[in-house]
């Protein structure tokens, strides 16, 4: 888009040199400066640098959702906005124009430094907007392509994890033995949630004591889960016994093994039914 500005300004250095004709000239140059600085969409969500403040922040909202689509709607706006303006300059060159004499007096070497020094102008301008825009987004949104990347696969986790939580319910409740029931399941970022009733009057500590070492048996051993927890995410396991005390048991990557965790002194790794269960 460049040319819409570098093209024009380059006949007033040749041919119409004359002030009615470079003010719309340069509201061309900065009507693209401003559209870029806000609105160009040279980035990703693993290099985001290159994107506009705007589309910088909708893209990193959305995660590179449909919504980035706005700064075609932009781009639109703002050739109108050019082909105006020129339309105007272009209006302050009809004979007889001002600036005949001024161009006739300028020697072709000045013409020629002049379109040098033009262009120089434009590249180092443009490095200038390139430097503010990876600036920005490395400071004011705090991204950058290792972090963008991070935050990309934490995103997809939690959606992964999301999507387990929609098949489980899909299914639930479900009678997993005498006196407990999966009621449902939920995610909480990039942990899995268990949701059980327990048909128990145990306390949550004796709870937690008698099914920590099946729970950590079972997903330390599963390839699948223990896969998803070298990718980040973790699994809770939240009982509610009869009297709505609640017993949890986390697991991650940190403290996951196969081998059934030692009993807190004064537990019981017994679970008794509820009177009440039938």
């Amino acid at each position: 888009m460049g040319w819409l500005f570098l093209a024009p300004a380059l006949f007033g250095i040749w041919k119409y040199r004359y002030f009615a004709y470079w003010r719309w000239v340069l509201w061309v140059g900065l009507t693209l400066y401003v559209f870029a600085a806000l609105f160009w969409s040279g980035g990703t969500m693993n290099d985001p640098t290159g994107d506009g403040l705007i589309t910088g922040a909708i893209r990193q909202a959305s995660n590179d959702g449909p919504e980035v689509l706005w700064g075609l709607l932009a781009l639109v706006l703002t050739v109108v906005i050019c082909v105006l303006l020129l339309k105007r300059a272009h209006r302050t060159t009809k004979s007889p124009y001002p600036g005949g004499d001024a161009a006739k007096s300028a020697s072709w070497p000045r013409k020629l430094a002049e379109s040098v020094g033009l262009i120089a102008a434009v590249f180092f301008a443009n490095l200038l907007l390139g430097g503010f825009l990876a600036y920005t987004q490395t400071q004011f949104y705090e991204v950058g392509p290792d972090i963008v990347h991070q935050d990309s696969f934490l995103s997809h986790l939690e959606s992964d994890v999301l999507s387990s939580a929609a098949q489980i319910n899909s299914s639930v409740p479900t009678q997993i033995d005498e006196i407990t029931v999966l009621e449902r399941a939920s995610a909480e970022g990039t942990t899995l949630v268990y949701h059980y009733n327990i048909e128990s009057s145990a306390s949550p500590r004796d709870i937690e004591a008698a099914m920590a070492p099946r729970i950590f048996q079972g997903v330390c051993s599963d390839i699948t889960m223990t896969a998803a927890m070298r990718d980040g995410a973790s699994f809770r396991y939240e009982y509610t016994n009869t009297r709505a005390e609640l017993a949890s048991v986390e697991i991650s990557e940190s403290n996951c093994h196969p081998e059934m965790p030692i009993i807190p002194n004064g537990a019981s790794a017994s679970l008794a039914p509820s009177p009440n269960h039938e």
